[in-house]
């Protein structure tokens, strides 16, 4: 007899305002767990978008509302900590310093980073300046005891990325 134990997950933003109310749908729906999946800033249909974060300004809230969002304890992961470098024009002391903070914070919240594999066959494809898996920040986590997890980030059953897209940093 083989048995398989399915959990049900769900991938949320960190918006301040809608927090207990996104406590209150995990537990109606008897989720397992919570992704956290910092995308947007304060909102999605009108907030800036992280991955295209471009200043040292935009990466330091990213990371505050990481760091927020992981302080709430409603998440068991933080999914592609790395989608804010994804069209930082360099790797510099500013970009270096946030993604220190992001690892210190991971580490005293016990919060597992995601190694996300979508990132990696994006950033293997043609364009692979478009994409994360960023080895800068991989390599700053390693510094740290910071627990990781790799994640497809399948938006299909055809996104399931191999792990022939794992790559030592």
């Amino acid at each position: 007899v083989c048995r398989i134990h399915i959990l049900i997950g769900l991938e949320a933003e960190y918006f301040p305002g809608h927090m207990d109310w996104l406590r209150q749908q995990a537990a109606h729906w008897q989720l397992d767990y919570l992704v956290f999946g910092n995308h947007f800033r304060r909102s999605e249909e009108c907030g800036d978008y992280y991955g295209d974060a471009c200043t040292p300004a935009m990466l330091n809230d990213y990371v505050d509302d990481a760091i927020r969002g992981m302080e709430t304890g409603l998440f068991a992961c933080l999914a592609h900590p790395d989608l804010c470098l994804n069209h930082y024009p360099r790797f510099d002391a500013e970009a270096e310093h946030a993604m220190r903070r992001l690892c210190e914070a991971a580490v005293r919240l016990d919060i597992p980073q995601e190694y996300n594999l979508l990132g990696e066959a994006r950033r293997a494809a043609p364009r692979p300046d478009l994409g994360y898996t960023t080895p800068d920040f991989w390599r700053i986590a390693a510094d740290y005891p910071v627990r990781v997890i790799v994640g497809s980030d399948a938006h299909s059953p055809a996104g399931i990325a191999p792990a022939a897209h794992v790559r030592k940093v």
